[in-house]
């Protein structure tokens, strides 16, 4: 911050000064502020603490506090963290709530780890609080059922109005969403929402000085660093705050960091980061979101979290991922060799970044830290009834989105000037083009539209009715494991869901049930989901992107040394670890499930047999033309199939279990 920054701060500290009651006294001189403001009173300044199932014990400073207590935040009480996975594994009712207080903890605990170890990067205390607003406010972005939410946005309802081109009509008049939308970006505009609510906004004009105050709320001087908050690890007594202390107060430029550590990278505004323009300090930006590596506080969290929760495991691996962080100078991760960040020729570390490491000795631990992501993917967020949950769900929200408005708040809500009120009704799927709107969605979705007195909702108000109260999920009836290793595998996995069902309609051949009556398969009969789950990195080895520091350079001499001197990591060595890597790095399965329970026979019989056609490699044998009669003869027989009468003894053998009631396995976990 430069000098005539530091003074207009100091001139508006020195125009509240608090009494020894707690009251602020406003010298005479001054005018009557525009605004009624509340500052933070010295008996406020305490640390309050609460209970954590995971980390014991959680800390709160004022600004978190004041942060937590808003309309905005306290929202995510009501989004459950896993979407319906407890509908498989009862105890996954937590909410985004926990992860984001547990993420805001190991974001100060990591800042705190990396501030002792290098007292000589002058990791501030506002460095601290900055990256523990980020990992409190990452996922304040998030909608109805969490990443459900963004899956019907983005993919399912796209592809619903596709299948039913008439339905387009009741979205005249709004934006179409950018391609690159996601949750992260809604959680930039639910911060600015979150300020306005408590009277404040970024100014991008002054960036160095505090918050602008646009209405009654928090006085924005009063969002500071406090001697509590620097002093955490002591006693947590009252103490007193010295509001003269001009390096303490947040400004618009440090939650212009908050965003940016959230986001990962730079603000869609500016072409590189301006939260912390200093190079030395970069690390802090892969706290929250790691850019490099992908192994962060968020990770950490809701890999531990989610794990204890539906398996009951206990997530010790989370200390030695905080603990033994270093923080070294290291090759840039990007795919050509280094980044618009990175590339400063003639400069002593010249493609290289300040980033968070571990210990060479920790490689072990990092590829079962990676391993853990992988586990809890293929057991619990892709279960197959979790994923069966899922896509009832998406069902249920598009056959709702064209007709279900959520109206804009009502008259009492005080709109801040930063997002004026364009639209008097919004569809769900779109509720994030006005914040004000955004906020009042939550997991409660559902009984909005099955207490809508519109009848053009039957249909979802049936769905939810009949089947996802009842606990009635669509039943998968196949499922393959595909090898993208092989070209014949890949050839499979390229294939999208719709191509896909698109292949196995045009397949020939009679169906009749064991009455005999005839069987006609429809695409709404039934659904295909993909799935995939790794390590992190596709089917790339995570630890490529990771670096490491050689046991010789963790001596704390070398560790307390100026940013321009610190230890250069070394690349993972995958010859020293061969024995310990997996053969493979990801597993891709594509599963079918049946949405009518009449025809659950013959879907799962239809999908086998497009399976073992599709892995005979005969090239060409889904091909669809508009003229049946253009089709080459040999290809159009190998296409069709034989008349068949589903039974037990007509279905192959490895599709056998998904063809009675819910299998054993399942039973076992389910409620």
């Amino acid at each position: 911050m430069n000098d005539q920054g530091k003074r207009v701060q100091r001139e508006e500290l020195h125009h509240v000064l608090p009494s020894p009651d707690g009251t602020m006294i406003l010298p005479k001189r001054l005018k009557p502020a525009p605004f009624k403001t509340r500052f933070i009173s010295p008996r406020d300044h305490d640390t309050e603490r609460t209970n954590d199932e995971i980390h014991t014990s959680i800390s709160f400073c004022p600004v978190i506090r004041a942060i937590v207590d808003t309309r905005v935040f306290q929202r995510l009480r009501g989004i459950q963290q896993l979407a319906r996975a407890d509908l498989v594994f009862m105890n996954t009712n937590h909410s985004r709530f926990e992860h984001s207080l547990g993420v805001a903890h190991l974001a100060e605990r990591l800042c705190r780890r990396l501030q002792e170890q290098h007292p000589k990067l002058n990791i501030s205390h506002k460095d601290v609080l900055c990256v523990k607003l980020a990992g409190l406010l990452h996922d304040i972005g998030h909608g109805p059922f969490s990443h459900t939410y963004e899956v019907v946005v983005k993919n399912a309802l796209p592809q619903y109005l596709d299948d039913h081109p008439d339905l387009k009509v009741h979205y005249a008049g709004y934006p179409k969403l950018a391609k690159d939308w996601c949750h992260e970006k809604v959680s930039l505009d639910m911060i600015d929402l979150c300020l306005d609510e408590l009277g404040l906004q970024i100014d991008y004009q002054e960036l160095d000085r505090p918050l602008k105050q646009i209405g009654d709320g928090l006085d924005r001087c009063s969002m500071r660093c406090f001697n509590s908050f620097k002093n955490e690890n002591d006693d947590f007594s009252i103490t007193k705050v010295h509001y003269n202390d001009d390096d303490d107060i947040l400004t618009s430029r440090d939650f212009c960091f908050i965003k940016e550590c959230i986001l990962g990278r730079p603000l869609p505004r500016f072409n590189g980061f301006i939260g912390r323009t200093n190079m030395y300090k970069e690390f802090l930006y892969d706290i929250v979101c790691n850019r490099h590596s992908g192994l962060d506080v968020d990770k950490i969290d809701y890999f531990a979290r989610d794990e204890r929760r539906a398996i009951w495991a206990s997530g010790e691996i989370e200390t030695l991922m905080v603990d033994e962080a270093v923080v070294a100078w290291a090759a840039c991760t990007a795919d050509r060799g280094s980044c618009s960040s990175c590339n400063r020729p003639g400069h002593k570390h010249h493609k290289h970044h300040l980033m968070i490491c571990y210990p060479e000795k920790r490689i072990p631990d990092c590829l079962r830290f990676f391993k853990k992501r992988y586990t809890n993917h293929d057991t619990i967020y892709k279960h197959k009834t979790a994923r069966a949950g899922q896509l009832l769900m998406c069902d249920i929200l598009c056959q709702a989105d064209p007709f279900f408005r959520i109206f804009t708040p009502h008259p009492f809500v005080k709109r801040g000037p930063l997002f004026p009120q364009n639209f008097e009704k919004l569809p769900l799927s779109l509720a994030m083009l006005d914040p004000y709107v955004f906020m009042d969605l939550d997991d409660s979705i559902f009984e909005l539209i099955l207490h809508s007195p519109d009848p053009r909702l039957n249909p979802a108000k049936k769905l939810i009715y009949e089947r996802y109260k009842s606990r009635k999920l669509y039943k998968c009836v196949g499922w393959e494991v595909i090898d993208r290793k092989y070209e014949i595998g890949m050839n499979i996995w390229e294939k999208s869901e719709s191509q896909i069902a698109a292949e196995m309609l045009t397949m020939g051949g009679e169906h009749r049930d064991s009455d005999g009556r005839p069987l006609i398969l429809e695409k709404a009969d039934f659904v295909l989901d993909k799935c995939s789950s790794n390590y992190g990195s596709g089917d790339k080895n995570p630890l490529e992107k990771m670096r490491f520091v050689r046991r010789e350079d963790m001596s704390t001499h070398k560790k307390h040394r100026p940013a321009e001197d610190l230890p250069v990591a070394i690349l993972f060595d995958e010859k020293r670890f061969s024995t310990e890597l997996p053969r493979s790095f990801e597993s891709n399965i594509i599963r079918v499930y049946s949405r009518n329970d009449q025809k659950s026979d013959l879907v799962g019989h239809v999908f086998a047999m497009w399976i073992e056609k599709a892995l005979s490699g005969k090239a060409g044998i889904f091909s669809m033309t508009s003229d049946p009669e253009e089709a080459d003869d040999d290809e159009e027989e190998d296409c069709k199939l034989p008349p068949v009468e589903l039974s037990q003894e007509s279905i192959p053998e490895n599709f056998r279990e998904f063809y009675g009631e819910d299998d054993d396995d399942d039973k076992s976990i389910a409620l």
